[in-house]
């Protein structure tokens, strides 16, 4: 982004003395500085139409792309539009927050669950388990990039600053601007290109904004909640018929038809957690758990999931069938879209 001193009521805005005062140090807009100091965003995210032309901009510029994906929330990254931009460039898919995976689940066990599930999209590429916040894996990564322009594309708040923000400390190629990383969807609101050394360039790009998310329709407050930044948690349940999961305020699943001896584990890598509950209360277990949130009617889903299976509510967490089919009754918000896909952890369907 072009920071310029003309117009605060614009992106980019930073003081003249500012500018004059600071020039040749790193500088961020008053805009970024706000959202890291303070955490508020005055302007907010891009819309998605801005977003898909600049990434558009940013196929048609790159040779080659590099696909960040929220590894807790698979799903949502793959729309129509990315597979489309993903079948026209050479890829490599960096799956992020490798660092909250189960201790037991290793990062070679989880490349080849994505490489499968890359197949079941049509895609044939390669995927490299990393971590922007502690770093795992990113070394490597910026050690196998070859020479040329590489795009940084993904959905909003997979990551991708924080690992520019990465390679930019490998490659020693801290410059006047860096990217701004934040809890905030659609923090970046430009594509940015930086330098990293013999002839590699690397093009920061705003996020696509997703469809069928749940924490996209939920409140600033509540977004930080269900961004995904913690160890995952799982808990591990019986599942006879009528068993009632719960996470308060957001998604309920009750089990209608099972198999003898039916489990379910479920996972979240958030502030919340699933929980087994009355099924005769679902109603209170429902009612909304935040003032300022203002979510869409409920919608219910009737799903069989097989054994060694995850149902995935995107944008909040999945659960895990084992040991026998289950037939399901989903209830979310309107516009929440489920998923079912191999397990993630644990054994595989």
């Amino acid at each position: 982004m072009r920071l310029q001193s003309e117009d605060p009521s614009i992106r980019g805005y930073l003081p003249e003395r500012v500018l004059q005062e600071d020039a040749g140090k790193e500088l961020i807009c008053q805009r970024c500085f706000r959202i890291v100091h303070y955490g508020t965003d005055e302007f907010g995210p891009p819309t998605a139409e801005e977003a898909a032309a600049l990434v558009r901009a940013a196929v048609g510029w790159c040779a080659r792309i590099l696909f960040v994906v929220d590894l807790m929330d698979f799903e949502p990254s793959f729309s129509a539009e990315m597979l489309g931009y993903l079948k026209q460039r050479p890829f490599l898919v960096l799956l992020n927050k490798g660092d909250l995976l189960p201790k037991q689940t290793s990062a070679e066990e989880v490349e080849v669950w994505a490489s499968e599930r890359l197949r079941h999209f049509g895609l044939h590429g390669k995927a490299r388990v990393v971590s922007g916040r502690q770093g795992f894996g990113v070394s490597k990564v910026f050690d196998s990039l070859s020479r040329g322009r590489w795009a940084v594309l993904g959905i909003t708040n997979v990551g991708k600053s924080t690992l520019v923000e990465r390679f930019l400390r490998l490659a020693d190629s801290a410059g006047p601007i860096s990217p701004t990383v934040s809890q905030f969807p659609g923090t970046t609101v430009e594509r940015t290109k930086f330098s990293l050394g013999d002839g590699l360039e690397v093009l920061d790009t705003p996020g696509l904004v997703p469809t069928g998310r749940l924490s996209d329709l939920v409140c600033t407050s509540c977004v930080k909640k269900l961004i995904p930044r913690g160890r995952v948690q799982a808990k591990l349940y019986d599942f006879p018929a009528g068993t009632t999961m719960v996470v308060p305020g957001l998604a309920a699943v009750r089990a209608l038809n099972v198999e003898p001896g039916s489990l379910a584990v479920g996972f979240t890598a958030s502030e919340v957690v699933w929980q087994r509950v009355n099924p005769q209360k679902i109603e209170r277990w429902l009612q909304p758990t935040c003032s300022v949130c203002s979510l869409p009617r409920w919608v219910t889903h009737r799903v069989r999931v097989a054994s060694n299976m995850d149902l995935v509510v995107h944008g909040l967490g999945w659960l895990a069938i084992r040991k026998g089919a289950v037939d399901l009754e989903v209830t979310v918000p309107a516009g929440t879209e489920l998923s079912e896909r191999p397990s993630l952890v644990g054994p595989k369907g």
